[in-house]
């Protein structure tokens, strides 16, 4: 991990000196750490991955594990809005948790992900949505992570999940 992490910083240093901008398309991995049948307050972890870098909440000390279900849809709403802009910040902190994103919308339309460690991500608006519904899908797909119905956060992420499907269809058209 190490390696890549100094690898991560020349290529950042390099881009930086030399204005060689990469864009990387973003994965969004979501877990839940509690057993049994979900609820909508289960802890959980997340990772952002690009072609060269790698910011995740996993394995900290203190835990940055968050309240996954409510993190997720506090993620989709916030940078939903941040991509319908034609510029601005969006700072995400999980729930219940110290672990955050900054989401930084250039006037270009390319968004950057950044975190505490300088870790950063560069992509754009459309791939950041399209990286966001696949990894909720993917996530809410396994049938240990589905929410019920009744739980009161299953709302919200519907809420949230449909805010993504508008703004991607508002930045496809």
């Amino acid at each position: 991990m190490r390696g890549s992490v100094d690898s991560w910083r020349i290529k950042s240093l390099l881009s930086f000196l030399f204005g060689v901008s990469r864009v990387s398309t973003p994965r969004f991995d979501f877990h839940r750490i509690e057993s049994g049948a979900a609820s909508g307050f289960d802890l959980g972890d997340m990772e952002v991955t690009g072609d060269d870098c790698v910011i995740t909440s996993h394995g900290h000390a203190p835990s940055q594990s968050m309240m996954i279900y409510v993190a997720i849809s506090d993620l989709i709403f916030g940078v939903s809005r941040l991509c319908l802009q034609k510029s601005g910040t969006y700072r995400f902190v999980g729930a219940d948790s110290s672990f955050s994103l900054a989401f930084v919308l250039s006037k270009d339309g390319k968004v950057v992900i950044s975190a505490r460690s300088s870790a950063e991500l560069k992509t754009d608006r459309v791939s950041i949505l399209n990286a966001l519904r696949e990894s909720t899908d993917r996530f809410l797909g396994t049938l240990s992570n589905e929410l019920p119905t009744a739980d009161p956060v299953a709302r919200d992420l519907g809420a949230a999940r449909k805010s993504l499907f508008e703004a991607l269809s508002a930045l496809q058209t």
